[in-house]
């Protein structure tokens, strides 16, 4: 989202966010594959369980602004 003066968000800004949002379990398993590395590794990696790890690939779950945080941490990374 982009910086605003006044700290709210735009529509824009939210329809952004709501579709990087969406597409998270895809991107998560995608740079996992790519790496090599199974669920758990994975898991280990980003510093999360690798249970919850499938539920949010899965789409059976939603991942806390923390796991949040550290999945986008897991992406950006080389």
């Amino acid at each position: 989202m982009s910086p605003h003066a006044n700290g709210v968000a735009t529509r824009e800004d939210i329809k952004r966010a709501q579709m990087v949002l969406e597409q998270l379990p895809e991107l998560v398993r995608a740079a996992r594959e790519k790496r090599g590395h199974n669920i758990r590794t994975a898991g280990e990696i980003i510093g999360v369980n690798y249970t919850n790890l499938s539920r949010i690939e899965t789409r059976v779950g939603f991942p806390s602004w923390e796991t949040l945080d550290m999945l986008l941490d897991y992406l950006l990374s080389r």
